[in-house]
């Protein structure tokens, strides 16, 4: 683990709840040596909620700012290379320190979690999925490594024992993408829903109709969904 972005709203109280955002590999600290790009702290806030955190222009004419803003403690962790988000010992060592930062932000309150995971951490949190303290998952292009392949992928995330919300695109003309995110949430037997309102569902999926294609298709799936109201004010239904 290289590094921690806390987020608190304005009126912090131990009932509010925590949203863990894990990013993609793309967004890992990554060090000079060792064969690492040396991308550096910054590179954590440029793809999903760190991105709004950071840079709320980027909304646009939004009239109202997601709940993300004002009802959750937002924690980010920053991965140190990117294969670390495979890694299940690295995932689960992420979400212990992150339990640690929730409950000295909360004086001590045991965290209910709401973890909103980008391409290969939102395959980190459906491994994530059986900790008790994690209550409702949010998956962005969801990315399974090789292995598993996309039919295990798929059973693994219909045995989720929490309510999730798995968004995703179509890569037609990319079979790498394909392969690895839509092939598997296509077999996923949970309704699809509309990014247009609050779903009623406990577990469901939306496919993102986008006209990019490949890495920018990828990063507008982050971007719609992280931008979201119905994202939010579903996990703060679920939460309770």
């Amino acid at each position: 683990m290289r590094s921690f972005f806390v987020s608190m709203p304005p009126d912090k109280l131990p009932s509010s709840k925590v949203l863990l955002f894990l990013h993609g590999v793309g967004e890992a600290f990554d060090p000079l040596e060792g064969g690492g790009r040396g991308r550096g702290v910054r590179n954590l806030f440029r793809h999903g909620v760190p991105n709004i955190l950071s840079e709320p222009a980027g909304l646009g004419s939004s009239p109202s700012p997601p709940p993300v803003f004002d009802r959750f403690v937002t924690i980010a962790p920053q991965m140190f290379l990117r294969e670390d988000m495979a890694s299940p010992a690295e995932i689960d060592r992420m979400i212990d320190q992150a339990c640690r930062i929730a409950r000295a932000v909360l004086d001590g309150a045991a965290p209910a979690i709401a973890v909103m995971g980008f391409s290969r951490g939102g395959y980190a949190a459906f491994r994530l999925a059986r900790r008790p303290e994690v209550k409702v998952i949010v998956s962005m292009d969801a990315a399974t490594p090789v292995p598993p392949t996309p039919q295990e992928f798929a059973a693994a995330i219909a045995a989720t024992p929490v309510p999730f919300w798995a968004f995703y695109a179509e890569y037609p003309d990319d079979p790498g993408y394909q392969n690895a995110i839509t092939s598997a949430h296509r077999l996923i037997d949970v309704p699809e829903v509309p990014l247009a309102t609050v779903p009623q569902q406990a577990q469901c999926k939306t496919v993102l109709p986008i006209a990019s294609s490949g890495s920018d298709k990828h990063v507008e799936v982050a971007r719609q969904v992280s931008a979201s109201s119905f994202v939010y004010e579903w996990m703060l239904r679920q939460l309770g």
